[in-house]
């Protein structure tokens, strides 16, 4: 008797269904890394002026601080400005957080900038007296400033060129007047500043 023949076995089909997951789970995983990438090029420049704006909104609140301090100072001190050499060191005691002496705009425009203050007081005023300053509107007290020990005072030729905050074109610089207002200047040509 013969054996029996064996019917001839068909080899496993493949499953490509494993395959097709693979390429289409690819496919999705190199879609969402493009829209991560796609979309921080859109947000990081958004991030940039963000963080521009607050660094602004930043010095001009502590030029303010230092506004209300320089009038308490003068209004204990029989309505005079500190002295130039000290002017820090009297303001002290009237600015609640001693950051405020410092200038945020420092190490944003290159990072070869110093360290330190970055702000001045306007020489010409030391001592004098607040009622013999006429147009306290326009005569600056407190800026910004390429001097970065404490209690830095000189004319307005210590002014950063360009700007500390900004570029030549949109940026200014912040200044604190007599009477009190601040302000960011776009350029130290464009005001009328003493």
């Amino acid at each position: 008797m013969t054996p029996p023949v064996e019917a001839p076995v068909p080899p496993p089909k493949r499953n490509n269904s494993s395959l097709i997951v693979v390429v289409v789970l690819g496919g999705v995983g190199v879609m969402c890394i493009l829209l991560i990438a796609v979309g921080a090029a859109v947000l990081f420049p958004v991030f940039a002026q963000a963080r521009r704006t607050a660094s602004r909104t930043d010095a001009l609140r502590r030029m303010r601080e230092l506004s209300i301090g320089a009038l308490m100072y003068s209004n204990d001190n029989g309505d005079r400005f500190p002295l130039a050499a000290t002017w820090m060191d009297g303001l002290s005691k009237y600015v609640p957080m001693k950051r405020g002496f410092h200038s945020p705009g420092l190490n944003q425009r290159s990072p070869l900038d110093r360290p330190g203050y970055g702000i001045a007081f306007m020489k010409s005023l030391s001592g004098a007296s607040v009622a013999s300053i006429e147009n306290p509107a326009q005569r600056v007290m407190i800026f910004d400033s390429t001097l970065m020990g404490p209690n830095a005072a000189s004319g307005l030729e210590t002014v950063p060129k360009p700007p500390r905050f900004g570029n030549a074109d949109t940026g200014g610089n912040v200044f604190l007047f007599v009477d009190g207002h601040v302000k960011l200047v776009p350029a130290v040509g464009e005001v009328n500043l003493k």
